[in-house]
């Protein structure tokens, strides 16, 4: 014989489910996607999760600014050093590349946040 389910018989079974609905509001929540209805009960918790995501933000702009003044120090500062005009060239290559994969994994996620 089933018995209906009982919250005092699996007061665990209640909890994980609680747990589950909170998890997924933080997630949602920090996504800025799907909002609970206007006073559900999981709303605090979307519009919390929310203003973290969005007091962390970081601005990718500024990010690549200060990539591009790095190159450009790393640049002057290997030819101050006393290297070769050779090795100067083949550094700043080098370097050139590595900043333009950093500029473009900027670019990719500043394109994904959109």
């Amino acid at each position: 014989m089933d018995l209906p389910y009982s919250l005092d018989a699996d007061p665990a079974g209640i909890r994980v489910c609680v747990v589950d609905v909170i998890t997924g509001t933080l997630m949602v929540g920090a996504q800025s996607h799907t909002p609970p209805p206007a006073g559900h009960r999981a709303e605090p918790f979307w519009q919390a999760a929310r203003a973290d995501a969005t007091a962390q933000a970081v601005d990718l702009g500024a990010v690549r600014s200060a990539l591009q003044s790095a190159e450009g120090l790393a640049t002057i500062c290997a030819s101050v050093d006393g290297y070769s005009r050779e090795e100067v060239a083949a550094s700043g290559r080098a370097m050139k590349r590595q900043f333009a994969d950093a500029l473009a994994k900027v670019d990719s996620r500043a394109g994904g946040d959109g």
